[in-house]
Order: structure tokens, then sequence, then C-alpha cells
């Protein structure tokens, strides 16, 4: 069937043998170029990568040093509040799930892979939550103390390790959207990509939430781009202040953002979605000098649903803005 099929496309009719060579000079030419596709693609991907690894976590290190720092004083006072109110061991805070500890899963550990301070601190949060945690409501006062020394004693040695890594990293703003200072696309697809195989293998979700400006070109159009430009700033500053450590917060493009919500759930991500919303909507914009402006957004929400593919979760977040849109605007909607 397939030699007819061969000899029905050309003018000449080959042999058996002929067509033979035809068919297997083409197979070698599709592998060809689709080897040199994967080849392109695969380079490009690991200059990305490579690039991301080296990208500062925020604007400045000294800021994500004393952000970091807080956030695992936060949690160690959390934690003696609840050994001192004699909580059970299944309430007390874990280290790996608070501020701290996604802000180093989902961003540390990726950035300085490799770093040997990072094999350190990971051993030093296992034992935190895995052992000692379980050890501060034990009937021995004498092993309570001493597993209460013990994670002072990791929390201080995490902070010097902190320390070791950023003062190492240096800061890059090409990762960087230049007016608002939250991320750009440029590493949207390694971060995606990253928390997918996270989500794999922990079993853990991660939210989109695709957020957008009402009715922005209105504002443009009504009051000038400098005034579009503060709206734009202000509502940055709203989102990032409202995520935590582990999360990441895009600007897409124009007035459209991109928020991807680490280790949440359907109902934790829809709260979530739900008081970003109305933060913004309750909080007055500073167009300019003399001018008030009361802004809305729109949210598109999805969980991911395990798809390997970050587009696939990225289309339903879209889909999903854009029945917020149509709907009315200031909502939110679930895909």
């Amino acid at each position: 069937m397939f030699y007819e099929q061969i000899n029905r496309s050309i003018q000449a009719p080959l042999s058996a043998g002929e067509a033979a060579v035809y068919v297997s000079d083409h197979i070698d030419m599709a592998m060809e170029i689709m080897s040199h596709a994967y080849s392109v693609a695969n380079n490009r991907h690991a200059r990305t990568e490579e690039a991301y690894k080296l990208f500062s976590l925020t604007q400045s290190i000294g800021d994500e040093r004393e952000r970091q720092r807080a956030a695992l004083l936060n949690w160690e006072n959390a934690l003696m509040f609840a050994v001192a109110a004699q909580q059970e061991t299944s309430a007390l805070p874990r280290l790996a799930s608070s501020e701290f500890g996604l802000w180093y899963l989902h961003k540390a550990c990726h950035t300085f892979e490799g770093a040997p301070e990072i094999a350190v601190i990971s051993r030093h949060i296992h034992l935190v939550d895995d052992q000692w945690m379980a050890q501060l409501t034990d009937g021995d006062s004498a092993l309570r103390l001493a597993a209460l020394s013990h994670i002072r004693d990791a929390a201080r040695t995490i902070l010097m390790l902190l320390d070791d890594i950023l003062d190492r990293a240096s800061g890059l703003d090409a990762g960087r959207d230049s007016l608002t200072r939250l991320l750009n696309r440029k590493f949207l697809s390694v971060v995606l990509n990253r928390e997918i195989e996270l989500a794999r293998r922990s079993e853990k979700c991660f939210a989109l939430l695709m957020v957008d400006i009402d009715h922005f070109k209105s504002i443009n159009d009504t009051h000038g781009h400098d005034a579009g430009d503060n709206v734009l700033q202000q509502v940055a500053s709203i989102l990032d202040r409202s995520t935590r450590g582990g999360d990441y917060v895009f600007r897409m493009g124009g007035e459209e953002f991109l928020i991807i919500l680490v280790d949440t759930d359907p109902d934790g991500s829809r709260l979530f979605a739900e008081r970003l919303r109305q933060a913004v909507a309750k909080e007055p914009m500073l167009a300019a000098a003399d001018t008030l402006l009361s802004v809305t957004v729109s949210v598109g929400l999805t969980l991911h649903d395990g798809h390997p593919d970050y587009q696939h979760s990225m289309q339903r977040a879209d889909q999903a803005l854009y029945q917020a849109k149509r709907s009315g605007r200031n909502r939110v909607v679930v895909q």
C-alpha cells in the first residue's frame, strides 16, 4: 500500500528497492530536522535556566536578606508561643510550611542549586520538622529542653548559611519589569516548569491568577499615560505585598499580571483571589497630585490539574479572566 502511494505521488514509477531508498532518505532528513529543532529548543531552555539561577530574587539582596530573617524569626516566635501554650505536636508550626520555608523551597533551592549551603539548610529543616518538633511535647523535660536548644541552634545556623548564600548572589535586572519592578515574562517558563515538577513530586498544588485592571484604557485616555503608569505601580505594589515569599508575581504586559500561588488548594486560592480583588477596590489610587481614582481588577483563577505543559494552565487562567471581564468585571472567576 505504501509502495503504491509513493508511485502515485511521483511521475516516474519506482521499483521496490528504489522506493525503499526514497523513503529511507526522507526519514533521515526528517530525523535530522527534528534533531536540530530539539537541539535549538533545548539550548535555549538551558540558557534561560542558567540565567534564572543568576537572577536576583528581589530588586535588592539586602531587602531579601532582611525579609527572610524576619520570616524565620516570626516562625521561631510562633513556635515558642505554641510550645508555651502546650499545643499538640500536630498543631506546632512547621518550618517547611512557614513563610521562610515556602521561599526557600520554591525560590532559593532552585536559584542556588548546587551550593553546599543548600544541602545543609535542607537537612536542618528536615531535623526540625521531623525529629526535634515531636520531642517538644515529650513528657521528659530534659528531652524537651534539648530539642528546644537544637531548634534554636538550627535557626541560627540557617541564618548564617543564608547570609553566606546571599553575599555571593549578584542581582540582574534583565528579568524584572522596569516600571513595576515585578518579574517579567523572561523566566516564566522556567518558574512554571519547576512548579509543575515540584507539584508532581510533593502532590501539592499551585494556582495561577490572571489579574487585569478594569477599564485601564479609559484611565490613560482621560488622565494621561503618566496617571496610567502610577496606577500600574500601585496595583503592582498591592499584588506584591499580598503574596507570600514563595509566590511569584509577574507583569505580563500592559495592565495584565500573573500570580503563581504555591502550596494552595481550591478554597485557599479562591479566598486569596477575593481578598486581593477587595484590597485593590478599597485602596484609592493616586493618579496625579490632585487626582484619586477608584480602580478595580478582574481575576481569572485556575488550579494546576497535573497537566505537564504549563501553557495548558495558562490558557485556563486566560479563559477564566475572559469570563470575568465579560460577566461584569471586578470579580473572580474560577476555571
